[in-house]
């Protein structure tokens, strides 16, 4: 069963966040996973105020979560935190 991991965030620093998608993307794919959505965030109930979000489909929840706690990925928290303020879950 498909797993997905769910972003939302707000962008603290474009410039960083365009480094980290560039770094980050190619990981998600090394782990069998792609964008299946990304955009501002329409809220449909009271939230924390994040402007933007992004979906990212996996082929199971093992896969998310190894994409997750990768060597690769876990080298890009700084410039995530750096990039944007986030919150991150894994459905499925």
């Amino acid at each position: 069963m498909s797993a997905y991991i769910i972003f939302q965030l707000t962008v603290i620093d474009y410039a960083k966040l365009s480094d980290y998608g560039a770094r980050a993307l190619p990981i998600v794919a090394a782990h069998g996973g792609r964008a299946a959505a990304t955009g501002e965030l329409t809220v449909l109930h009271e939230s924390e105020k994040f402007e933007r979000g992004a979906i990212f489909e996996f082929p199971d929840h093992a896969s998310a979560l190894a994409w997750h706690d990768s060597t690769e990925y876990r080298a890009l928290l700084s410039l995530r935190g750096e990039a944007i303020k986030c919150s991150l879950v894994l459905i499925g």
